[in-house]
C-alpha cells in the first residue's frame, strides 16, 4: 500500500510542478502550464515565484 501512495504523491508533485502562477496586474493570478509561460510573458504577464 505504501508504494501506491508514494507513486501517487510523486505523480501529483510532478503535475503541480508543470504549472506556474502568472499575473499582469498584481491583482489577478492565473495558474498556467509551464509550457505556455513564454507566450504569456510576451503578452506582458510575469511569473510569480
Amino acid at each position: 500500500m505504501r508504494k501506491v501512495e508514494d507513486d501517487f504523491m510523486n505523480e501529483m508533485e510532478q503535475k503541480v510542478d508543470d504549472y506556474v502562477t502568472v499575473t499582469a496586474d498584481d491583482q489577478n493570478f492565473y495558474n498556467i502550464r509551464r509550457e505556455n509561460l513564454h507566450q504569456l510573458v510576451s503578452l506582458g504577464y510575469k511569473q510569480i515565484k
